[in-house]
């Protein structure tokens, strides 16, 4: 039951799978081809893209009463390729509070490539920046995920890190604490077949003391004539070298689905973990259990399951999740569309994994294309983008010109010269924006940079 006083209590217990799921994430990282598992099982699973204008989550306190918990408002800049989603708050004041602030940059492939968290924090009295991720996609890449598995690592991780097969490599950025200042924290590094598979995935850290990257964790996939993963193994680095940490063996069934995955030591071969697939072409539902292995009963221990259930269009139309967490809990949702959008989603929480209370409604509203373009100054151009060491720009001359960081720090400020290039400082971090004109006849565009 959800209580009027606590009703972040909601958002708490969702995000609780968190560690659960990301462990699932690491299994299943890299699976092979975009010949998904449930169209395997005589499925479809592709859906149109749905982006709201807003989203309304009201938490339940009884049958005839709802509270206003939690408002996300959405942005979507036509010319700069970036969205950005306003995240309210609202507790016992009826005024929402700005919670967070999360920006998107995308390519001219609709692939993200810079995502942006800001949070709100007491000590500013205001939002901050709390992390960047910055993506360099693979061309070629295939997507490598099973029938649920994209959307369940998105939504636990919605910062580049959930699609961390699509790059070449990603870097992510946090803020010091003292400072508020952006500083490196880790990065991933992908070695890509020429079919555009993903052989091995190498994670560094950044060391303050050495002002360098170490490596701190490698996967290296293994795969058939066929293509499809045969195993998968896991490293971690102990200071010198690699160390062979745990193997992963994928077997599949007679429609060539994946069905089992079976983890194993590196050096014992004792087991691990498994997951185990089962589909259900004819409810049109898809469901993974993954389980542990207890030396001391000698015996496999649940620990988390993910059901995805589909409609005959192929539209989800309800999630579940257990969790053996102090006990055995659950998060369910439940989908409702206008046509082929999401209308509302509906939230049930579980104490025991049988019983189910509802918990919250969100509301999605339509979602209509903004633009923040100027008529007067459109007809301009900023290149190339990514960037190395700075950008030509092509504009009608006497227009202000301003190029500014993420942090607001204005790096060039003059007039249009007509053809110019404007020189970008390292300093000046991994995107720039470029805003031509004054008032509100403006233009502006995000460039992101590369660093060698």
């Amino acid at each position: 039951m959800i209580h009027k006083t606590a009703y972040a209590l909601l958002l708490f217990s969702i995000f609780s799978f968190q560690a659960e799921a990301q462990r699932l994430s690491r299994l299943l990282g890299s699976l092979p081809e975009r010949a998904e598992s449930l169209q395997n099982a005589g499925q479809e699973t592709v859906r149109q893209e749905c982006e709201p204008d807003s989203i309304l989550g009201y938490g339940y306190l009884s049958p005839s009463d709802s509270i206003l918990g939690e408002r996300r408002v959405f942005y979507r800049y036509e010319e700069e390729m970036a969205a950005t989603e306003y995240i309210y708050q609202i507790y016992s004041d009826p005024e929402p509070e700005l919670y967070q602030i999360d920006s998107t940059v995308f390519n001219t492939l609709g692939q993200p490539v810079f995502k942006e968290l800001w949070e709100w924090t007491d000590l500013a009295n205001g939002v901050v920046p709390k992390e960047q991720s910055v993506g360099y996609p693979h061309e070629t890449a295939t997507t490598a995920d099973p029938f649920f598995f994209q959307f369940l690592r998105e939504y636990f991780d919605p910062s580049l890190r959930g699609k961390a097969i699509m790059y070449d490599s990603i870097l992510f950025n946090e803020a010091d604490f003292f400072s508020g200042m952006m500083e490196p924290n880790e990065k991933i590094v992908n070695v890509f077949s020429p079919e555009g598979r993903l052989l091995e995935s190498q994670t560094y850290t950044w060391s303050f003391i050495n002002s360098t990257w170490l490596p701190s964790a490698k996967r290296m996939n293994h795969y058939s004539a066929e293509g499809r993963i045969d195993y998968a193994e896991n490293y971690f680095w102990n200071g010198s070298e690699f160390i062979l940490e745990d193997k992963g063996q994928y077997i599949y069934d007679a429609n060539d689905s994946l069905s089992l995955i079976l983890v194993t030591e590196g050096v014992t071969g004792a087991p691990l973990e498994k997951v185990a697939f089962t589909y259900d072409a004819a409810e049109h539902s898809s469901f993974v259990a993954d389980s542990v292995w207890d030396e001391d009963a000698d015996e496999w221990r649940f620990i988390l399951s993910f059901l995805a259930d589909f409609d005959a269009q192929g539209q989800l139309e309800a999630t579940e999740i257990l969790l053996e967490f102090f006990g055995r809990e659950g998060i369910r949702e439940e989908f409702e569309y206008a046509g082929d959008c999401p209308r509302l989603r509906r939230i049930y929480e579980s104490e025991d994994g049988l019983n189910w209370e509802f918990a919250a409604t969100y509301y999605y509203y339509p979602y209509n294309l903004t633009s923040v373009s100027g008529p007067l100054v459109s007809d301009w151009q900023a290149y190339p983008n990514p960037a190395l060491e700075g950008i030509w720009l092509e504009a009608p001359p006497g227009i202000p010109v301003k190029v500014a960081d993420m942090q607001g720090r204005v790096i060039h400020l003059d007039l249009a010269k007509g053809r110019e290039f404007i020189p970008l400082p390292r300093a000046a971090g991994h995107c720039v924006a470029v805003i031509l004109g004054e008032g509100e006849d403006t233009s502006s565009r995000l460039i992101l940079l590369r660093h060698r």
